[in-house]
């Protein structure tokens, strides 16, 4: 199947969608214009370049961890299209080459050390196949759109993170006792907070099924509420960075087509350190969250290495994610074993392990996006 690029077009969950279908790319005629016009403008002021564009070396090192093959594809369709989208002065021959090369690209070893500072970037590793003019692969190694790519597998798997702690949220709370619905849609409307009403309606979906519930007592449990519905606020600012920045220049510099000259791009860096304070508060409030349900696992989340920069960053958040599916998969099966707690919820989650197979914590990590997908199709899709 082939999807067509177009000028601003594209939304991290389009990304993530043509990674995960496996999707063939190519431009569209107004982006093929686009190319063409910024590339002019590249051999116009190509001797402008070369105090610029300073061919930069890098530490190539050997790793025992490597990117795997969705954030390979990823990383490379996103530097399609920033490439196409951004004036960035990349001709239409090298993004052509880089589209027919995709599938052979993606089997390249990157190690996942790549996403730090001063290491050889992903981009030098794909560069390293490709037949491009000197100033292209240093222009395309002064980028850093491939934080974009990895960052939006990243939001994807935290959407599910969002979801499985709803469910857990309803599932721990049950000596509470919900009343559904939990939180009434029409004070949900009263109340426009779209992280509010995300929440809510999430809980009144997965506790619909429930009977004679007696009312839920607000207070006993506002403090991980607070921090749930934090959580989904995050989330989706989160996403709306990310769909500002694919969509953004992530060269530095910008071709100016009506103009016929070029800027600096003096924004990356700031752009940069603004998602990096909010990956950090993700990151700490996924801890506070889970040192109130699960308090003896957040020693593992403690223990990650805090990052001295923005680049480690990406690092260091990708490693929570990947601790918090470990945690939260203990906390589900845990929640499970619980003989008092009989509710359709635990029934349907009883259910999937069967139906999967699944009797372990490192199975069911392995299984988290399958598990929403069971739920939603079962009862209701959850926001």
């Amino acid at each position: 199947m082939e999807y067509i690029l177009d000028e601003n077009s594209l939304s991290i969950e389009d990304l993530v969608d043509i990674v995960k279908k496996r999707y063939m790319v190519t431009l569209s005629e107004t982006l093929s214009q686009k190319v063409n016009q910024s590339n002019n403008l590249l051999n116009i002021y190509i001797k402008h370049f070369d105090s610029i564009f300073k061919d930069e070396k890098f530490n190539k090192i050997f790793s025992s961890s490597y990117l795997n093959k969705e954030e390979k594809r990823c990383i490379i369709i996103t530097l399609i299209y920033t490439a196409s989208n951004g004036n960035s002065g990349i001709s239409y021959k090298t993004i052509k080459e880089i589209i027919a090369k995709i599938d052979r690209l993606e089997d390249i070893e990157i190690p996942e050390t790549s996403l730090s500072p001063i290491n050889m970037p992903p981009y030098g590793y794909i560069l390293s196949h490709l037949d491009t003019s000197d100033v292209e692969r240093r222009i395309i190694l002064k980028s850093k759109g491939y934080y974009i790519a990895i960052l939006s597998l990243l939001y994807y798997r935290l959407e599910i993170i969002r979801k499985i702690l709803s469910v857990i949220f309803v599932l721990y709370y049950r000596t509470v006792k919900f009343q559904n619905p939990y939180i009434d849609p029409y004070i949900l409307a009263s109340n426009p907070h779209l992280s509010l009403i995300r929440l809510g309606e999430n809980i009144n979906i997965l506790t619909k099924k429930e009977n004679d519930r007696s009312l839920l007592d607000l207070n006993s449990i506002d403090i991980s509420f607070h921090k749930l519905c934090h959580l989904y606020d995050l989330s989706y600012k989160l996403k709306e960075i990310l769909n500002i920045e694919l969509n953004s220049s992530q060269f530095p510099i910008i071709f100016n087509i009506d103009k016929e000259n070029y800027v600096l791009n003096p924004l990356n860096t700031t752009e940069k350190y603004l998602l990096t304070i909010h990956l950090d508060n993700i990151t700490k409030n996924i801890i506070e969250i889970l040192s109130i349900l699960h308090p003896s696992s957040t020693y593992k989340l403690f223990s990650i290495k805090s990052p001295k920069n923005y680049w480690s960053s990406i690092l260091y958040f990708k490693e929570t994610i990947r601790i918090t599916e470990e945690i939260l998969s203990k906390i589900l099966l845990d929640l499970l074993k619980i003989n008092n707690l009989q509710t359709e919820l635990k029934n349907l989650l009883i259910n999937f392990l069967k139906e999967f197979k699944i009797k372990t914590q490192e199975e069911l990590i392995l299984f988290l996006e399958n598990l929403i997908s069971f739920i939603e199709n079962q009862i209701e899709e959850l926001y």
